[in-house]
C-alpha cells in the first residue's frame, strides 16, 4: 500500500490522460479490497459527475452518483428499480458505492445491474463521445485495451419495470433473479427485455425467451426458455437444476403480473 500512486485530477481531461496508466476510483467499494498488485488509482471525486437530471422521457445520472442519492430521488426512478438499488447494498455501501463504479464491477449477482439491463440503460463514455447500450458495455468492460471512462449512465423514464428475486435471506444477493422492462404504451409481448441474474460475471438477457413472447407462443413458453437458460448455471451456492426452476418460476410469475 506504500507504494501506491494516488492521483485526484480537477478536470475530465486529466483524468482521461491519467487513465492510461490506473485504475479509477469513485466510492471505492469494489476496488479497496481488491488493491494489491494495483500501481495508480485516479480518483473521480472532484470531476463533477454526481449531478442528476431529470427530463420527461429519462435521468441523466452521473457516474459518481451515490446509490443512496439515487435512492433519495424518490418518485422519480421506477419502484422495481429503488428496490434492485437497495437490494445491492447495506445503507453504509449504498452511500458509498456509485452508480458508474457498480456498472463496471457487478456481476452476475447485482441486483441493480440486472434491472438496469432490463430497462435499456446506456452509458456516455469519454474521450470517444460514445453512447453504449449496457448490454455492450458489461461485454466490453472486461477487455483490458478498454480505457473509456463513463461520465453518465441514461435511466429512460417512459419504461416499465418488474423484479424479484429469490436469496438466502431476504436483503442476500440473489440466487437467481428476474427483471422484465418494456416501454411504456407498446405492448409487453413485443417488447419485452427479460434478464436473469443471480449467476456469473454479468447479468444475461434471456432472447429465446424475449422471442417466444413476441411470436406469441405465451408466458409458458418464455418460463421454459429461462429454466434452458439457467439450467447449467452452476456453483457453490446453487446447482443448475435449482436455478433452472426457480428462474422459469420466477419469469413466468413476472409476466403473469404486468400482463394482468
Amino acid at each position: 500500500m506504500s507504494d501506491l500512486n494516488y492521483q485526484r485530477p480537477k478536470t475530465l481531461k486529466e483524468a482521461l490522460k491519467l487513465l492510461e496508466q490506473g485504475i479509477p476510483l469513485a466510492g471505492g467499494t469494489a476496488l479497496v479490497p481488491h488493491l494489491k498488485g494495483t500501481q495508480t488509482v485516479i480518483d473521480l471525486q472532484d470531476l463533477g459527475l454526481d449531478g442528476l437530471k431529470k427530463t420527461k422521457k429519462a435521468i441523466r445520472a452521473g457516474a459518481t452518483v451515490k446509490l443512496q442519492a439515487l435512492l433519495d430521488s424518490g418518485s422519480e426512478i421506477p419502484a422495481a428499480l429503488a428496490a434492485a438499488c437497495q437490494l445491492e447494498a447495506n445503507l453504509n455501501l449504498r452511500n458509498m458505492a456509485t452508480l458508474g463504479g457498480t456498472v463496471m464491477s457487478g456481476d452476475g449477482r447485482s441486483p441493480l445491474v440486472t434491472a438496469l439491463l432490463a430497462l435499456d440503460v446506456e452509458a456516455q463514455l469519454e474521450p470517444s463521445g460514445e453512447k453504449l447500450s449496457l448490454d455492450h458495455l458489461l461485454d466490453r468492460r472486461s477487455d483490458e485495451s478498454f480505457r473509456s471512462l463513463i461520465t453518465s449512465v441514461r435511466i429512460p423514464l417512459d419504461w416499465r419495470l418488474a423484479y424479484d428475486q429469490v436469496a438466502r435471506a431476504p436483503n442476500d444477493r440473489p440466487i437467481v433473479c428476474v427483471a422484465l422492462g418494456y416501454p411504456e404504451g407498446k405492448g409487453i409481448a413485443k417488447h419485452a427485455r427479460i434478464v436473469l441474474g443471480g449467476f456469473g460475471p454479468r447479468p444475461e438477457r434471456v432472447p429465446q425467451a424475449e422471442q417466444a413472447m413476441s411470436e406469441g407462443r405465451g408466458i409458458d413458453a418464455a418460463a421454459a426458455a429461462a429454466r434452458e437458460a439457467y439450467a447449467k448455471a452452476d456453483d457453490h451456492w446453487a446447482s443448475g437444476e435449482y436455478r433452472g426452476h426457480v428462474a422459469g418460476i420466477l419469469v413466468g410469475r413476472l409476466l403473469a403480473e404486468v400482463m394482468d
